[in-house]
């Protein structure tokens, strides 16, 4: 009885909506023309969408939405879905058709779903005009599993063949076919573009600053000629298909480096809130191209400094009295691209007046100098005959070398003068030097970075 009552109010449903349903147009996403309307209280009275939602709930895994006339199975899955407003999307006669221009202007493509993998959000038309196959609905991650708009009933899920007033014997899928590449290149630069989802047969087309390359299949290359906007497109016949913008660049800023001290040291600058101030300035290649931007930042601690920008040129203020590790980076970019480019730098804190050792260079390459001075080895002294530790016994200092992973490398102890730590073998990377005079307590700590030219 409830199939043939719910066939009943297809028909029903059918020649209200022909009589009274006022109709507009929406657009496929390639700006085709699909016929809809506006279901009122008028043209599907509150008792049929009641009766609707009833019958059609028994079949739903779990529901979305209650039975409403603002939209359908059709509006549901080919435009609600992509973010259109929900509308009501006529199929059958005398709008037998209608939904086919979304496959016609290609804004979708036959997927191949018995040979190709199973994708969640596929557009499902059942295929045919008929009242019995009227419906769409949508793939889920479950490939036995969909959602729809049962007419004016529930959105819902629900198993796949699970509606029995549906004909599921004649399923079709359709997916969005879409080109993927870089959004931008350099004039002269060969970059490569994808077709995803293509039709069975189509060409590929291009702007008049890119030149078409080789082909692999669904894969194509083109060559940057001039710069400005561009884009790459397929067709399928006369009818584009999809079409992908990209920016190609001239002139884009090459960034050689950045100058300025790759070690410094404490040096507070005398006002009430003491820091160490350092002066950094990008240097480019090409001073000749058009006007520059220029964005600086910092990695780190951002209580440890602060950034003054003026242009090509910012003011680094460290304000910490200990040794650190920064990463200095600046982008420069004008509107016809960008170049980055960074520098670390060492802050060596515990240098301060003399009182800690001193090590260099940092960054460092072949051979570190740790240099423990005369004035170091006494006041070490000072601190043993204080604590009555080994009075007559001079100083020994203990220096450990680690990488990142706390990893001991290197080991030598000293009474004072310079030590030298070979790293050429080491690999570039940030390492930690720790130095004890076995009185102080807590070991003096220099980060070091390891960069081979």
């Amino acid at each position: 009885m409830k199939k043939i009552f719910i066939a009943t109010l297809v028909f029903i449903q059918h020649v209200l909506i022909q009589a009274q349903c006022v109709d507009f147009y929406i657009k496929t996403p390639n700006n085709g023309n699909v016929i809809a309307c506006n279901q009122t209280s008028t043209t599907m009275p509150d008792w049929y969408v009641s009766q609707a939602d009833a019958d059609t709930r028994p079949y739903a895994i779990q529901v979305f939405e209650s039975g409403t006339r603002t939209y359908n199975c059709h509006a549901y899955a080919w435009h609600v879905k992509e973010g259109g407003n929900k509308v009501w999307i006529n199929n059958l006669t005398p709008y037998a058709g209608n939904l086919n221009v979304y496959w016609n202007d290609y804004s979708y493509c036959l997927y191949d779903k018995v040979n190709q993998p199973h994708k969640e959000n596929l557009k499902v038309f059942y295929g045919s005009t008929y009242s019995k196959d009227d419906h769409s609905a949508i793939t889920t991650s479950d490939p036995t599993i969909f959602i729809s708009k049962m007419g004016p009933g529930v959105l819902a899920s629900h198993i796949w063949n699970g509606l029995p007033f549906y004909d599921h014997s004649n399923l079709k899928y359709y997916v969005h076919p879409y080109i993927g590449g870089p959004g931008s290149c350099f004039s002269g630069q060969t970059v490569s573009f994808t077709a995803y989802n293509p039709p069975a047969s189509y060409s590929w087309t291009c702007s008049g600053n890119l030149t078409p390359g080789s082909a692999s299949g669904d894969t194509k290359s083109f060559t940057a000629n001039n710069y400005g906007d561009a884009w790459v497109a397929i067709n399928s016949g006369l009818t584009q298909v999809t079409k992908f913008s990209i920016k190609i660049f001239s002139y884009a800023p090459d960034v050689s480096y950045i100058d300025g001290l790759d070690n410094v040291l404490y040096n507070p600058n005398g006002s009430s809130s003491p820091s160490t101030d350092e002066d950094y300035t990008v240097v480019l290649s090409n001073t000749d191209a058009p006007p520059y931007n220029y964005v600086w930042g910092m990695d780190g601690n951002p209580s440890y400094y602060s950034l003054s920008q003026n242009g090509n040129t910012v003011t680094v203020s460290f304000k910490i009295d200990f040794s650190w590790s920064f990463k200095l980076y600046v982008n420069v970019y004008n509107s016809h691209g960008q170049g980055y480019e960074a520098k670390y730098i060492t802050f060596n804190g515990a240098q301060k007046s003399g009182s800690a050792p001193k090590v260099y260079p940092n960054p460092v390459s072949d051979i570190l100098n740790v240099e423990i001075d005369q004035e170091i080895v006494d006041r070490v002294k000072a601190l043993q005959q204080n604590s009555g530790k080994n009075l007559n016994a001079d100083p020994v200092f203990d220096i450990r070398f680690f990488n990142g992973y706390g990893l001991l490398l290197r080991q030598q102890s000293t009474k004072g003068g310079t030590v030298q730590l070979i790293v050429s073998d080491l690999p570039n990377g940030l390492y930690f030097l720790y130095i004890s005079d076995g009185v102080s307590g807590k070991p003096v700590r220099v980060p070091v970075i390891v960069k081979h030219l």
